[in-house]
């Protein structure tokens, strides 16, 4: 009997038996999560951002320590808020690339931010990687990294 279960096992793998991924179906479900991560950072409804963060989430931003863990990341935007009341911001997706095993996605994207909408001039602009993963069997932003294309202030000598 365990040498039929074995055989029954070896054929399903060698005949592509695991269940195959729609990478385009999940591409589209990790643009539309983006977008709503987007839109909840615009409305300032950071609640609503938290909920699409996966347990072990990191924000890996320029010039300052990884940001580890919910409560963490939670305080560095009200944080980002308060010192900043009128920021604005734009993303734009590049590419989406799912694992073909399905539990995977990496986005990649430009960002623009402006400190205070009343002086757009004053911004930042840079590029970024998110990397979501299935966490109970949702996508949760695992890892969320981005960089200035400016370069680093310089001390006058």
């Amino acid at each position: 009997m365990r040498r039929a279960v074995t055989a029954i096992g070896l054929t399903l793998i060698a005949c592509g038996g695991a269940p195959q991924v729609d990478t385009a179906a999940e591409a589209e479900r990790i643009r539309v999560l983006d977008q709503r991560w987007l839109d909840a950072l615009a409305a300032r409804d950071f609640d609503a951002m938290m909920v699409m963060y996966a347990a072990d989430a990191r924000e890996m931003l320029a010039n300052q320590p990884a940001i580890e863990g919910h409560d963490s990341i939670l305080a560095f935007f009200q944080a980002l808020h308060a010192r900043f009341p009128r920021f604005s911001h734009h993303f734009e997706q590049r590419t989406i690339t799912v694992a073909q095993s399905g539990d995977l996605a990496v986005v990649t994207g430009t960002y623009r931010f402006i400190p205070d909408s009343l002086d757009p001039q004053n911004d930042d602009v840079g590029k970024f990687v998110g990397v979501w993963k299935r966490q109970d069997g949702q996508w949760r932003l695992a890892l969320d990294i981005s960089n200035s294309d400016r370069p680093i202030p310089l001390p006058v000598p």
